[in-house]
Parts: structure tokens; sequence; C-alpha cells
């Protein structure tokens, strides 16, 4: 009965607007972005519109390390600095500003600089240099680091640094960790899986809230971890030499999500639709698109782009826009944009465009009242026909 209401109510839409075939959602056609001075990307990160941070080695000399931050449409450079010792960047979420570590063989550096103007904001001498950095979700401008010899996180800011014992004892190899989208709380991965710490920025202080030590079999290590976009649900890669295979951590259940065939993962991302995670696949350059929540692959994105492959942790491969409509893909040379389809975004392959008709009502004389009826009705029933085609 739900189908046939979704038909009827599509035939009334086509009818008003003469559409007698179908909509033909967005497609899969690649853009190529290049990045002057750049031979090989490693990382990349969606600032905000048009905007794009990425990082990878030089042409010349081929020692060094570029990070540019750049506008794609206007083919102009926000931020550029090279450096044999280039380690990683972070992005604040509202896209204002960009952090970036340069791990140097005496005392590292930590700065801050303003993404749209591309001025320094403040800068640390930091002896930490390995690792990954993220911008704390507070409205300060505050950066956070992990220093796995010591347990340590560190909090840096304009007037300085925070340090906070955390409560756990790491992997040897290891020193990933993930900070909670919207709490004071981190996720570090610990022998044979992970801890889940929150802490008091104000009393410098950590209480280790909940631990696994039993999601990775003994000869697997954790590669990277991410949590999504509402925190409720970690990702986290592991590898015991010959296949990969993503832990999905819950509060209270773990899932499997299992790469077969031995393919692996060089990346992974958690989509803003808080429904689908994209993988990266190294073996057939393609991507991966999952809804994690039914652990079900509903869609690949071909790549006829070369990868440039590197060894150790998961990297910042991929980088999604802010509205969720495209998808960035570091390849060898050169950025890779792709538009995301409807198919992608709510796993509807047959059913015809949701946002064109929406669009279409806009314009199509009836009283806005109805307009409105009509387009509540149809956000509905395609979402409805959406979890239909993926049950």
């Amino acid at each position: 009965m739900k189908i046939l209401y979704i038909c009827a109510l599509s035939m009334v839409v086509q009818s008003l607007f003469c559409m007698d075939e179908k909509i033909v959602p967005v497609g899969n056609v690649p853009v190529e972005h290049k990045f002057p001075g750049i031979a090989h990307l490693r990382d990349i990160g969606f600032v905000r519109e048009n905007v794009i941070a990425v990082l990878g080695k030089a042409y010349h000399p081929v020692d060094e390390y570029v990070f540019v931050v750049r506008d794609i449409k206007n083919k102009n450079t926000i931020i550029e600095k090279r450096d044999k010792y280039m380690c990683s960047f972070a992005i604040q979420p509202n896209g204002k500003h960009i952090a970036l570590k340069q791990s140097r063989k005496q005392n590292s550096l930590l700065t801050v600089f303003d993404a749209v103007n591309g001025e320094q904001v403040w800068d640390h001498q930091i002896n930490y240099k390995g690792g990954s950095i993220v911008f704390c979700p507070e409205d300060f401008l505050r950066v956070a680091l992990y220093e796995h010899m010591s347990d340590t996180l560190i909090l840096y800011s304009q007037s300085g640094k925070q340090e906070i014992k955390i409560p756990i004892t790491l992997m040897f190899n290891a020193c990933l960790f993930a900070h909670h989208p919207t709490k004071k709380e981190i996720s570090v991965n610990s022998e044979g899986g992970y801890s889940i710490c929150s802490y008091d920025d104000k009393g410098c202080k950590a209480e280790k809230i909940k631990s696994n030590n039993t999601i990775v079999a003994g000869t697997s290590f954790v590669t990277g971890q991410s949590y999504n976009i509402d925190g409720s649900c970690i990702a986290m890669m592991t590898h015991d030499g010959g296949r990969y295979s993503i832990a999905l951590v819950y509060e209270n259940e773990v899932s499997y999500l299992n790469l077969e065939n031995g393919r692996t993962c060089l990346s992974m991302l958690f989509h803003p639709n808080n429904k689908i995670l994209l993988l990266l696949n190294t073996n057939q350059n393609f991507i991966e698109c999952w809804d994690y929540k039914k652990i079900k692959c509903t869609m690949t994105i071909p790549l006829d782009y070369s990868l440039y492959l590197s060894f150790g942790c998961l990297e910042k491969r991929l980088a999604v826009s802010g509205d969720g409509k495209k998808l960035f893909v570091a390849s060898s040379n050169k950025c890779i944009e792709v538009a995301l389809s409807d198919d992608v975004l709510y796993g509807i392959q047959d059913a015809q465009s949701l946002i064109c008709k929406i669009l279409l009502l806009q314009h199509s004389g009836i009283l806005p009242d109805i307009r409105l009826l009509i387009a509540q009705n149809l956000f509905n029933l395609y979402s409805a026909l959406s979890d239909n085609n993926n049950s």
C-alpha cells in the first residue's frame, strides 16, 4: 500500500509538471583540482564552500612537504607552508581556523591560522612529534593532541597549554585518539581495544568511563578511529596483516563490518547524513558506501585515478562538503571532486529526484499551503522508500 501511495503521488506531481520521464540523479562525474607544487597528495580536508586544505609531498625539493589551503573555484591560494617535517593538520568544524603541526627534530611547532585571510593567530613550540591533532568542540580556540608516551592529553590555546593525565595503558606502537564531536570526551586505542575517558579541563583531570580490551584479535591492531556526526558511534579500523575490518562501537554494543576478498582500506569517513560510512578501497580504486547501521554496502563509486600509497595509520584521503553533496578524494597528484547522487545519499535508485520535484513545486502555481503539504509528504515517503530499499 505504501509503494502504491508513493507511485500515485509521483504520478500526480508528474501530471502537474508534464514529467513523463524519470529525472536522472546527479551523476558521479569527477572534477579534477590540481595544487601547484604538490607531487603526491596525502591528506585532504574540507574547509568551507570551494575551499580545500591538502598536505602532500613536493615536486622539488623531493624531501619537503607542502601544506596548502586553496579556493578551488577562484584558484586562489590562502595558505601555503613548506617544511621537511610537516605532520598533520586539523580544521575547525565551522571552517574559520586551521591548525598545522610540524614535527621537527628538536622542538616541533603547532600553529593556528585564520582560514579566511590566511593570517597566523598563534603558535606554540611543542615537544611531542607524532600523532594527530583535533580542534576541541567549544567556542574558544583550542587544539588537542595525545602524548602516548606519557598517556597525557594536551590542550593548547593562545594563552598556553594544559596537561591532563589519562588513566589508561596504551600499546607501544599506538597513539591514535579521537575527540567526541560535542563532549569533553576522547577515545584512545589501548591494548586489545579502546578506552573512553571524559576530562575536566578546569581541574586538569580525567576519568575512564568505558573500556573494552577484546574488540580485536591478538594479532590485530587498530590503524585509526573516528566518531560519527553526533558521537553515538565510533568506527575503528583494525588490521591483522591479512584483512581489514571495522569495529562499530556503540554505547551498549559492538558490531563489525568485514572487508572480504583481501580488500584493504586507506581511509574512512562518516557522511554528515549520519547514515553512510565511506571507505576508500585501495585494491581496486573505488569508494564503498556503507549503511553502517545495517552493515550493508549500498553502492560503490569507481575511481579511474591512481592513489599515492603509504603505510601506517589510517589517513585523511576523503572529505565531504558541509551540505554532504560533494565528495573530495586525494588521488596521487590531484584532488578529485565527485558529486554524490541521491542514490548515495538516500539509497534511492529507481525513484525520481525528490529535490527536483520540490524545486519544481516552487514554480507550479499551486497554493503555498498545498505546495508545503505535497513537499512534506514527498520527503516522508521517499525516506520510507529509502528504509525499505536498505532493509
